[in-house]
């Protein structure tokens, strides 16, 4: 299984033939999948794009373009991912995708369909490693005082720990990686959980903001005129920067 990106490139190209390609990351649409950006770039805040500096004001950060990049060369000069209006879930049920980044909640499609695949570690795509764990969260407005009953009744809210494991369709005599932990129940019947625990140290929530929805709405159509080549993963960022920043609050 790839540890790095460039690991990950090699062994997407030597699969990618035709109609069929190594890697893709999303279900749907991966062009417009949003949470690419997020999966690679490991950042906080109400834009993961534009980090604040010095002085209140914020720039883009290289890490970002850097993200976009990678993106770009995916569908691009790469050649080793689906067209962006694809369906990577379908594509991976009929052995038309090598590996693939996704939510958790496929692998009952998966079983459904009688596919058989291996769950392995996220690889090292860039310097600081990265494992996207939460990408559904809710953010309340800030209280203008203490409302000790309302806050009992959040507290115990199931927290969502989709992981983002890449698949691989598995070989004869290969076993899937393990971690360190002991397995649970819950990690027996959700293949991805014993990998994702083994990641722990590299996990990755999405940003707690009440931008999140707005944001959200707004990097899907940036994203895909990277993914299209349409857009330099430069300009597209800065220019996805400029309209986070503008929401309101």
């Amino acid at each position: 299984m790839p540890a790095s990106r460039d690991d990950l490139v090699a062994m997407a190209k030597q699969m990618s033939k035709g109609d069929t390609f190594g890697f893709a990351i999303g279900t749907v649409a991966p062009g417009r999948y949003r949470g690419a950006s997020r999966t690679c770039s490991g950042r906080t805040g109400p834009n993961a794009h534009t980090p604040p500096i010095s002085g209140g004001r914020r720039s883009p950060s290289r890490r970002p373009i850097e993200v976009a990049d990678f993106w770009a060369g995916l569908g691009g000069p790469l050649k080793i991912s689906p067209p962006a209006n694809a369906s990577c879930r379908d594509a991976f049920i009929a052995g038309k995708l090598g590996m693939w980044i996704a939510g958790s909640w496929n692998f009952t499609g998966l079983r459904d369909a009688k596919v058989e695949f291996t769950v392995a570690p996220v690889p090292r795509l860039f310097k600081q490693p990265v494992v996207w764990t939460m990408p559904h969260q809710f953010t309340f407005p800030k209280p203008k005082s203490l409302d000790r009953a309302a806050r009992r009744g959040v507290d115990p809210h199931p927290v969502d720990d989709r992981s983002r494991a890449p698949s691989g369709r598995s070989r004869p005599g290969r076993s899937r990686p393990r971690g360190n932990r002991t397995p649970t129940r819950a990690s027996r019947e959700i293949p991805s959980s014993e990998t994702l625990l083994a990641q722990a140290p590299n996990w990755q929530a999405g940003q707690p903001t009440p931008k999140w929805v707005a944001a959200e709405n707004l990097t899907r159509p940036v994203i895909e005129s990277v993914y299209t080549a349409q857009k330099p993963g430069k300009a597209a960022m800065e220019d996805l920067a400029r309209q986070i920043n503008a929401l309101p609050d």
